[in-house]
């Protein structure tokens, strides 16, 4: 039995970087909010909504497979949110792309799929685990708000109205001013790019 737990991920939703591969093999990587509920029997269904349009679920589809990382690098979560990451940063596990410096590793397959008009949800099975350190961090509200940032960020490119874009780059700017105060070098560097990306959308 696979324990998820170790890994970090626990009921609700665990903000990891999902890694894909095409069918001719190319890596990709997104940040990814995987869905852990428990069902009143006791089962737990694991599952992810994928925006169509994207490669991360083109890839899917083609594989039928995709890797969960489990990191607190807010650096990789904005640079995957918005560019490639390079080829250098992967490396293989069961043969499917992971990346490099994360926690941990789950290899998921794809067990069925409920298609809506905007997302695709994907029921999962994990498959393979593999866990490369066990990080004990305490909580750093700095951090935290970079990924709020940053999931904030990423829907604002989706948004046509300018009001509600106007709206969400309000909302960037209040938590910059928590990951200036809370957060160390690595948020901050986050939060800077994550604002130059912000000014382009």
């Amino acid at each position: 039995m696979i324990d998820l737990d170790a890994a970090g991920i626990g009921e609700g939703i665990s903000e990891v970087i999902v890694t894909t591969k095409s069918g001719a093999g190319a890596p990709n990587a997104a940040p990814i909010g995987l869905i852990s509920q428990r069902t009143e029997a006791g089962d737990l269904i694991l599952s992810v909504k994928l925006y169509r349009g994207s490669q991360t679920l083109a890839n899917v589809l083609e594989t039928g497979t995709l890797a969960a990382n489990v990191t607190d690098d807010m650096m990789v979560f904005v640079t995957a949110a918005f560019e490639d990451l390079r080829a250098a940063d992967f490396t293989d596990f069961k043969a499917v792309p992971v990346l490099k410096g994360a926690n941990a590793w789950i290899v998921f397959a794809v067990t069925s799929k409920d298609e809506r008009v905007e997302y695709v949800r994907l029921l999962l099975q994990p498959e393979r685990i593999k866990i490369n350190r066990k990080a004990v961090t305490a909580i750093n509200r700095g951090r935290n708000a970079v990924l709020e940032a940053a999931i904030i960020a990423t829907r604002i490119h989706r948004t046509e109205d300018e009001q509600t874009k106007a709206e969400m780059r309000k909302q960037v700017e209040q938590y910059k001013k928590l990951v200036m105060k809370c957060g160390g070098p690595r948020e901050h560097a986050a939060m800077s790019m994550l604002e130059a990306r912000c000014s382009g959308l």
